[in-house]
């Protein structure tokens, strides 16, 4: 007789149920910081294997991500880890969205430092959406870090606001170290990386896209409540 089939990612539905019950406060600055600071991340040197299939990264993110979209548009959930290909999944991701496109990072590389054909190319993307009037925020860490990545951070915020891209610096309840993407209110990317170079083509890094509707709806409003507490 087969043995059932285990149910997949039960604990995000009570994660998220959870996270709605008991909604965040945001405590004001302890040192009355500026929404301008922080720190140096560290280089390592794992670098990805290419994927076995021959497949280039790009077609092999395309090809999940669309399937990822087809699952939104059927309302059905789903879950996926992601351990290479991130910058190829989050350029398909924005590809997708029609409505609303949130980020949530601990740092924020400035385009003017951004390396072509990575990082850049999502600046870009991100631009053509928000010109085609998909909403577009950002919001990095602003009062936890060190200086080189305090002055990171703000130069980044400048060069996006001349893209048209909102983005904000949160010194909200400490260090604003939230890893996460979401597409529509209703798709989510959340893990370990940040929307960096070093994130797509040097760290060891993981992250989850779920379709989960509770999941999407707590981390849709713990972004609004952390984006309206924070300075412009």
């Amino acid at each position: 007789m087969p043995s059932a089939k285990k149910p997949a990612l039960d604990i995000l539905p009570a994660l998220s149920h959870f996270a709605l019950a008991n909604p965040v406060k945001f405590l004001p600055p302890k040192s009355g910081k500026s929404c301008r600071s922080v720190r140096k991340t560290e280089k390592q040197s794992v670098k990805f294997l290419p994927p076995k299939s021959g497949k280039s990264g790009r077609s092999v993110g395309k090809a999940k991500t669309n399937k990822a979209a087809a699952t939104r548009r059927k309302g059905e959930n789903m879950a996926e880890l992601i351990t290479t290909n991130f910058y190829e999944y989050v350029m398909d991701l924005i590809e997708t969205a029609e409505n609303s496109i949130y980020i949530s990072t601990y740092t924020l590389t400035p385009p003017s430092m951004a390396n072509n054909g990575g990082l850049k190319n999502i600046y870009q993307a991100l631009r053509v959406k928000v010109a085609y009037g998909v909403e577009v925020k950002m919001l990095a860490d602003g009062g936890g870090s060190s200086r080189p990545i305090r002055s990171s951070n703000q130069k980044a915020k400048l060069e996006l606001s001349l893209m048209n891209i909102r983005a904000k610096l949160s010194h909200v309840q400490g260090r604003h170290h939230a890893k996460f993407i979401i597409i529509d209110g209703k798709g989510v990317l959340l893990g370990s990386h940040n929307l960096s170079d070093n994130a797509f083509t040097q760290n060891f890094e993981t992250s989850l896209f779920t379709t989960d509707k509770a999941t999407a709806e707590a981390l849709s409003f713990i972004f609004i409540s952390r984006w309206n507490a924070v300075c412009v």
